[in-house]
């Protein structure tokens, strides 16, 4: 059993704190069954827990009781997500510092609970619809370039899943162009 009292360990380990939420899953359900008494409790504006436990604060300028702008992050792990889904171009979720999470499980957890997000708080006039697998394959291709392109490491650093970045080689071509 791992022990670090801040909940923040590793995603493949136990830590046995009840108030864990990546070790918890009656906690997390609890608090996303009730988000709006857990925010008004804390005093914070989370938007809900993935699966894997990380924190989700999603960002939506046109929703005036989200801003998370101004916010300080106590709990962690968390995710920052800016909700573009409101540009009428080319709706897209943003996760802030992408590139610090690359394992498979985790990365499922965060977009299942953006599709989830999504279903629940749909956007207009244009949806946001992208497969869970291109969703990862784009995440995946910002990490290759953060970390094997050095010179697209400024902009590789946040993944964009927008919907017309639909497949993971369009976005692999698109950072070498």
């Amino acid at each position: 059993m791992y022990s670090d009292s801040t909940g923040n360990h590793p995603s493949n380990v136990t830590c046995g704190d009840p108030t864990c939420f990546q070790c918890n899953k009656d906690r997390r359900d609890f608090v996303n069954d009730n988000i709006d008494w857990y925010n008004r409790v804390t005093e914070s504006n989370i938007s809900g827990v993935a699966d894997n436990g990380y924190i989700m604060y999603i960002y939506n300028k046109n929703a005036s009781y989200q801003n998370t702008s101004s916010s300080t992050f106590y709990d962690k792990p968390f995710v920052l997500v800016n909700d573009y889904r409101y540009n009428t171009d080319n709706p897209n979720f943003q996760i802030v510092d992408s590139f610090a999470i690359t394992e498979y499980k985790d990365q499922l957890a965060i977009i299942e609970f953006l599709q989830d997000y999504n279903a629940k708080n749909p956007s207009s006039p244009l949806q946001w619809n992208r497969s869970t697998e291109f969703l990862i394959n784009e995440w995946d291709a910002h990490n290759f370039a953060y970390n094997c392109l050095p010179f697209f490491r400024e902009h590789a650093k946040d993944a964009d899943l927008d919907n017309n970045d639909g497949s993971f080689w369009k976005s692999i071509v698109w950072y070498f162009i």
